[in-house]
């Protein structure tokens, strides 16, 4: 990832940090602020599609 706002190094740390359920997503291209709306929607679609494997367990 050729991120210019936050090197990859910060994103490595805060995934560490944080507890299970986790994942790493990282996209080569897309801006920080994620100003492409493209990006915008694949990671909305993404996202959306991984917690729906969680919330479907909560319910269950």
């Amino acid at each position: 990832p050729g991120d210019k706002t936050v090197p990859i190094e910060h994103a490595t740390m805060i995934f560490h940090a944080a507890s299970h359920p986790k994942s790493f997503l990282s996209l080569d291209k897309a801006d920080h602020l994620i100003t492409s709306k493209a990006d915008a929607e694949f990671i909305a679609d993404v996202v959306g599609a991984w917690s729906m494997h969680y919330i479907d367990n909560y319910r269950a």
